[in-house]
């Protein structure tokens, strides 16, 4: 049995879409099929999209791995609805990230602390405002309730 007859054997078409959607084995949400020989010591199993992929087009570059960029559905393993991308670019392609989780638009609100973690400028300084007021509440000997999740900081420091 050739490679596309045994792929096509376990695929589902949606018309409305274009998609095949796999319908054997999975594993993390996406198809798998076996591939190699036991007898030899070489059978592996191997995601479905990719193997579809590289019997339509060829092997995947180095470095490389399979975007569904069309679709979004981890099922689909037509070879047209995915293409080769950095980890990086689908990352950022499936989970952009636009704010922080207050609000504050990124990238302009955006900079790395000394860990290189992502930090939202704007919740930063709202933080160092924070410590300051209660720093000052204590030196006034009054009582100090820290805010949560607060975005603007109010004005008792002249009280």
């Amino acid at each position: 049995m050739d490679r596309m007859t045994r792929l096509l054997s376990h695929v589902e078409v949606d018309p409305t879409t274009g998609c095949w959607l796999w319908t054997g084995e999975t594993s993390w949400g996406y198809g798998r099929i076996g591939v190699g020989s036991r007898g030899k010591g070489t059978y592996k199993h191997e995601y479905a999209h990719r193997f579809a992929y590289e019997t339509v087009f060829g092997g995947v570059p180095p470095g490389m791995v399979l975007d569904h960029f069309k679709c979004e559905r981890p099922l689909c393993v037509n070879p047209e609805h995915v293409r080769p991308a950095t980890n990086r670019d689908n990352f950022l392609r499936t989970n952009p990230i636009f704010a922080c989780p207050r609000g504050h638009p990124y990238p302009e609100n955006m900079r790395f602390n000394k860990k290189n973690e992502r930090v939202c400028r704007a919740c930063w300084v709202i933080k160092g405002r924070e410590r300051y007021r209660l720093k000052v509440l204590r030196e006034r000997g009054k009582e100090v309730t820290p805010m949560r999740r607060r975005l603007e900081v109010p004005n008792d420091i002249a009280s």
